[in-house]
């Protein structure tokens, strides 16, 4: 089986109606920048016959650094074109602005 490593960006979108849910359990950058899992251990079940392996693949996260997400609202310019950024940096479609052209009087 031949496997390829393929860029990819996980994304939050519809982030602007976020408030119309009520206070979130973590701040938002928790969700986001996924840095410290060991706070997931109080909010997971215990005593479950999945309970180690839910905290091992927590550490595996953690350690890795294999998971991240990035926010969108999409009425938001900044926003999108922030995402359109990552975007570009994952997929090594980085666009690199020319130098402006000097005209040459004759």
């Amino acid at each position: 089986m031949l496997q390829l490593e393929l860029p990819h960006v996980n994304v939050l979108s519809k982030i602007d109606l976020l408030s119309q849910f009520g206070d979130l359990d973590f701040n938002l950058d928790y969700y986001t920048e996924v840095q410290d899992l060991s706070y997931l251990e109080n909010s997971l079940p215990q005593g479950t016959k999945f309970s180690a392996l839910n905290m091992r693949i927590c550490e595996l996260a953690q350690d890795f650094g294999l998971v991240g997400f990035e926010t969108l609202a999409v009425e938001d310019r900044e926003s999108m074109s922030r995402l359109m950024r990552v975007v570009d940096r994952a997929t090594g479609c980085v666009v690199v602005p020319s130098a402006p052209e000097e005209s040459h009087g004759t």
